[in-house]
């Protein structure tokens, strides 16, 4: 030991147990608050923090020397003595737990780490080392769904313009999530199981909530289906009430609408919709499978339907999301007819959502009865759900009634033409109701021909056909 070694001063080794009782001594002698961590976890924690002092793999607990954490909480609760080359000081009679402290202090009897692996196998007993996940720790599997092609695990945003269906759809949702049946009745947004849901209603009371959803036969099982509406007072996304009944769930959370759970009343506020996407992410941590959210559009989104514009507010709101549904009324055809029809649009970041249409209303059959104000019928009202409108369907029914339509005039034509050879095109067009065009295609598509200019004297022109040439409706012989 060199002399500068036998000059410096040595502080007694002590046990975890007995540096514990000295701070706590300590603190209220001083009547300080000093923070002490109660666990031999934490206690190693913190020697690790102490730059002279390095604890290697393999040592022995019972070699650490926790009088360094009394230094550090508990400044001169120990006394220091000069070290000779012959002196020691013990603790409670121990001579085996007395040690001499040069600098640096290493405990243990391994080498310090040197390879790559001998560093990780170091690092792995560092209490920050779990905190963090590697590839392999990651849970394996595709998106989890629990709505197919429509709701996957996350954050949902619904959103629209005021009075465009928004409630509507997620009370639809509510139905196909506590029923385990698809949503819309179609296979295509098949539900793999049930799931548990709870709806924050912020906007309305228990009686107008209540008549929605006994529209849709939504369940009375509380165990699957719990709401809170403005009857039972304000909600606060961080109740601890809350938080305890999503623990227990582990369900989907309805938020109607997103402006009533923020604090502020500027929703391009940045700092305040930061504090509500942490809320948000909390009740995610807490258990919720998903958050739905329902949101208003920008008054822009008809004239630019983009992501950007279906959602109102800063960024923030947006970045948050996993999925963007933005549903636009068809406002040409509510009114020309008074039909509601909805288009859902779709934005979405871990999988490719196909954009649809659903009915809110339809035009009234006999089945209907009478009695419906101007013959517009409610879907929701006469299903007990919203009207999936199957638009490739529709679009080829539409294509197939054109197509019969202009079957049904190059009929026509041919039967004016075969009634009377020598017709001329202008009674043709009379006939028929079609213009000069269409009747020009027609009669050229049904292979007839009529001589050009004046017939000679004593001769008629008459209408004669190619031979080969299709009638209206079949193929052509060819």
């Amino acid at each position: 030991m060199s002399d500068q070694q036998t000059t410096s001063t040595v502080t007694t080794a002590l046990t975890e147990t007995e540096a514990i009782e000295i701070v706590k001594q300590w603190a209220e002698d001083n009547e300080s608050s000093s923070l002490l961590p109660m666990s031999a976890e934490g206690m190693v924690q913190e020697l690790e923090q102490i730059d002279s002092y390095r604890v290697l793999e393999g040592a022995d607990p019972a070699s650490f020397d926790f009088a360094l954490i009394v230094k550090k909480y508990a400044p001169n609760a120990l006394p220091q003595q000069p070290v000779t080359p012959n002196s020691l000081i013990t603790i409670g009679g121990n001579s085996e737990r007395a040690c001499q402290r040069p600098e640096p202090i290493v405990i243990g009897t391994a080498k310090p780490p040197e390879t790559r692996t001998q560093k990780a196998e170091y690092w792995k007993t560092l209490k920050w080392w779990p905190y963090f996940s590697g590839f392999d720790d990651l849970e394996d599997g595709g998106i989890k769904m629990y709505i197919e092609n429509f709701l996957p695990e996350g954050v949902t945003i619904i959103s629209s313009l005021p009075k465009e269906g928004k409630t509507w759809l997620a009370l639809s949702i509510c139905k196909a999530l506590t029923s385990g049946q698809p949503l819309f009745g179609k296979p295509e947004f098949k539900v793999p199981e049930p799931v548990p849901t709870i709806y924050l209603a912020a906007e309305v009371g228990d009686r107008p909530f209540k008549q929605r959803l006994r529209k849709f036969g939504i369940t009375n099982d509380k165990t699957m289906f719990l709401c809170r509406t403005l009857t039972k007072g304000s909600m606060n996304l961080g109740d601890s009430d809350l938080e305890q009944a999503i623990r227990t769930l582990q369900p989907v959370v309805i938020l109607d609408v997103l402006s009533c759970f923020s604090q502020s009343d500027d929703e391009d506020d940045s700092v305040e919709n930061q504090k509500l996407r942490l809320a948000i992410g909390s009740l995610r941590r807490a258990g919720a499978r998903a958050v739905i959210i329902l949101h208003h559009s920008t008054k822009d989104f008809k004239k630019k339907p983009t992501k950007e514009h279906a959602v109102r507010g800063s960024g923030d709101i947006l970045a948050m999301c996993d999925v963007v549904w933005a549903l636009m009324l068809d406002d040409r055809l509510y009114q020309s007819s008074q039909i509601e029809e909805v288009d859902a649009l779709c934005w979405g970041r871990d999988f490719s959502p196909s954009p649809f249409r659903f009915a809110l209303t339809r035009k009234a059959v006999p089945a209907d009865g009478s009695g419906y104000k101007d013959g517009i019928v409610s879907v929701i009202d006469s299903t007990g759900d919203l009207g999936f409108i199957d638009k490739a369907a529709r679009k080829a029914a539409r294509v197939s009634a054109d197509e019969q339509t202009q079957k049904d005039i190059a009929a026509n034509v041919d039967h004016l033409i075969r009634e009377n050879p020598a017709i001329t095109v202008l009674e043709l067009i009379k006939g028929s109701g079609q213009s000069r065009r269409t009747v020009d295609r027609i009669v050229k598509e049904l292979g007839w021909s009529k001589p050009s200019g004046r017939a000679r004297k004593g001769e008629i022109n008459q209408w004669t056909k190619l031979a080969g040439m299709a009638e209206p409706g079949l193929p052509s012989a060819a």
